[in-house]
């Protein structure tokens, strides 16, 4: 070995730890804390470290006395196992070291070699990585881990770039038995990696195996969706054809003429051989794979770069017609699975993709649907294309989540549905601190993908997000979920979640406006015997809200609902028409406008803001409904409002509020058969239920209004 002979000592690292002395094996330094200490001088290759860090690292339940005396004896033995090269091993006062004309480390060296351009200096890098770095040692539970799994990912990513250079060469030069072996090697690293099986579908073509090339896609398909919730790329789907399309591979090599598709019955049965009948297909066969397979490699090394691992597969679509006049800027970001081992951490992963849907819709020269109408489509298997036409986008933002601990995969891919193709796609690992960055790279990377526009004031939110504490952050997103149950049990759940969050990051603006949001709730839906109290407690929390951050679209969207609850419609209706400024694809601040406009009589400017809200959420909520169905009410259209309002009732039958509304119209209807069984239906929620303690009369402006509503309800024949 090259590395040994270059020095007296030879550390390894990667994979089992290892260690030469004058190129001969050492065995005796067999102490787990022996090779972790050596480990981290190795590390640290070219520096110091402190004995007072060297002891917290490794003897962190020790006093002092004792983990200075453990750090005694371990380099003892240390130079011991150098034998006559002992000084090696530099220790300086409070400092230790290794000596760099006499030490040298296998991940010093792949570091130096992996820049180079030249095949023999990327195979030797690829000979020293021989696994996971440090992968021998028990490190779970030590002060190392964090750092060291840090480290093992850098050195990964790396690898996994070397394998794919190395993989593109091979296909090129037809070195087949080479091809074979980095293939298979970079599937153990990553057993999703389309460039390795890429490479292995090449290589099984080139032997003559076609039935095990094919073989390799369905593998790799099959953990995709598994493993990824994803399909394989354009470029592996591409090579899938090329190879199916071949009726014998082991005579075909670079020098075959062209062939042409003939049996079209058995490629349009198959769904990723289906093309447009319009163009004859033909494809120069090692040409073709080679090209591909370089292809996707060149992508995945420009993205290497940065600490990203590499592209998330794709997922094919196929062509479908969009509105031209909005389809450029239009988006949907359908909601991102949950990976997760922990079914329950779905709220996680919803909670990613609403806030990239938030971040999105914040710029004015982007059409994006609204979070419940994509989140219709979270448990439907259905191609891409009709979820598109459906939605009436273009484009299409999808991925996944796995969280564990304090780590994070995302997987997310943009999407073309006009044409099929990949616009982008990545697959990150961070921690979980770094979810916001995560969050932005995403969100400008869709907006320079779209090519959209940025006005000064939407490029300067990109460019100063808060500092938010991610469990903070992580405790908003669970409290969302209850939040928007609208029972009296589910704010309360929410609201000691935001408690918890606030707790963690006082200056967090969003918790602070959803916990105004739960008592604004609680207003408006009777959920609460002390309306004073939730009202002073609620502008307490929106005051702070709108203090840390005033242009917050949902800071402006509950500062909304309280001034409703305060009988305030004008402010209301300032802060709603605020929130749509902040945010123009806000459906949920079109619906508040609507309904505040609904509430002091300015009903045909309700209707534009309701059908607006509808217009950008197709899958909108039923509390849509409920301010149109009002509209309808207060327009005395109460054939119209009785079929909205039992609409609401069929979607949430436990929504209090809906159905007293649609009492109110079968009362003005004189509909006495339906009535009864609403009210035997009502009373079965609320027992005590009295028209003299209704106040939600209230909240309209108009003294007509407001008797339309009470007279309704005596007509309905309801207890007075």
């Amino acid at each position: 070995m090259n590395e040994v002979d270059r020095t007296p000592v030879f550390i390894g690292l990667f994979g089992d730890f290892e260690l030469f002395v004058n190129g001969q094996r050492i065995e005796t330094l067999r102490s787990a804390k022996g090779q972790a200490l050596l480990s981290i001088l190795a590390l640290s290759f070219g520096r110091s470290v402190q004995r007072d860090k060297l002891c917290a690292l490794l003897w962190p339940d020790s006093t002092p006395e004792s983990g200075r005396t453990n750090l005694r004896q371990t380099l003892t033995k240390i130079r011991k196992s150098f034998g006559s090269n002992e000084t090696a091993l530099l220790t300086e006062g409070r400092e230790v070291s290794l000596c760099a004309q006499q030490v040298s480390v296998d991940t010093n060296e792949f570091e130096k070699l992996f820049p180079s351009e030249e095949i023999p200096s990327l195979e030797a890098a690829n000979s020293l990585y021989r696994g996971e770095l440090m992968e021998s040692l028990p490190l779970e539970d030590s002060p190392l881990f964090e750092n060291i799994h840090n480290a093992r990912r850098r050195f990964q990513e790396l690898e996994i770039e070397v394998l794919h250079r190395l993989i593109a060469h091979y296909a090129q030069k037809g070195t087949c038995t080479a091809l074979q072996t980095t293939a298979e090697k970079l599937l153990r690293i990553d057993p999703t990696d389309e460039v390795a099986h890429r490479g292995l579908m090449v290589f099984y073509s080139k032997e003559g195996r076609n039935n095990a090339a094919l073989r390799q896609f369905r593998s790799l398909e099959k953990l995709l969706k598994e493993q990824l919730g994803a399909s394989p790329s354009t470029e592996s789907r591409e090579l899938y054809r090329a190879i199916k399309q071949t009726d014998n591979v082991a005579a075909i090599d670079s020098e075959t003429p062209v062939m042409e598709m003939e049996n079209k019955e058995e490629v349009n049965s198959d769904p990723y051989l289906q093309s447009d009948s319009r163009f004859t297909i033909t494809y120069t066969w090692l040409g073709v794979c080679i090209s591909l397979l370089v292809f996707g490699t060149l992508i995945v090394k420009n993205l290497s770069t940065s600490s990203v691992e590499k592209a998330a597969p794709s997922v094919m679509v196929s062509t479908v017609p969009v509105n031209e006049s909005r389809a450029k800027h239009s988006i949907a970001v359908l909601p991102f699975k949950n990976l997760s081992a922990d079914p329950e951490q779905r709220y996680f992963s919803d909670g990613l993709s609403e806030d990239l849907i938030t971040d999105l819709s914040r710029i004015g020269n982007l059409n994006v649907v609204a979070r419940a109408s994509s989140f219709l489509y979270q448990s439907e298997d259905m191609p891409l294309d009709q979820i598109a036409r459906e939605l009436g986008v273009q484009h299409l933002l999808l991925g996944s989540v796995r969280k564990q601990g304090n780590q994070l995969r995302i997987n997310v891919q943009l999407v073309d549905a006009s044409n099929g193709v990949n616009l982008w796609s990545n697959r990150y690992d961070r921690d979980f601190a770094d979810v916001f960055v995560v969050q932005d790279e995403i969100a400008r990377i869709v907006v320079g993908e779209l090519a959209v526009s940025l006005t000064d004031a939407e490029q300067a939110r990109f460019d100063s997000r808060p500092a938010i504490d991610p469990d903070a952050y992580d405790l908003l997103l669970q409290a969302l979920g209850p939040l928007r149950h609208l029972t009296r049990e589910s704010t309360l759940e929410a609201r000691l979640l935001l408690q918890r969050a606030i707790d963690l990051d006082p200056n967090y603006a969003r918790a602070h406006a959803n916990l105004a949001l739960t008592r604004s709730q609680d207003l408006i839906f009777h959920f609460t015997d002390d309306p004073e109290t939730a009202l002073r407690l609620g502008f307490e929390s929106i005051n702070q809200a709108v203090a840390l951050d005033k242009d917050l679209p949902q800071v402006q969207f509950a500062l909304a609902g309280l001034h409703l609850s305060a009988n305030d419609h004008q402010a209301a209706i300032r802060a709603a028409r605020h929130a749509i400024r902040s945010d123009p694809n806000y459906a949920d601040g079109h619906g508040t406008l609507a309904q505040m406009l609904m509430f002091v009589g300015k009903l045909d400017e309700a209707m534009e803001s309701i059908n607006e809200a509808k217009r950008i959420n197709p899958g909108f909520t039923f509390t849509y409904l409920w301010v149109e169905g009002q509209i309808h009410f207060l327009r005395q259209d109460f054939q119209a409002a009785s079929r909205v309002f039992n609409n609401i009732n069929s979607r949430n039958p436990s929504f209090v509020s809906g159905r007293l509304l649609l009492l109110s119209a079968l009362g003005h209807l004189q509909d006495h058969q339906a009535a009864e069984w609403e009210i035997a239906e009502l009373l079965t929620m609320t027992a005590d239920y009295r028209i003299s303690a209704d106040t939600f009369y209230t909240r309209y402006l108009h003294t007509e209004h407001q008797n339309l509503y009470i007279n309704g309800l005596k007509l309905a024949g309801l207890p007075q």
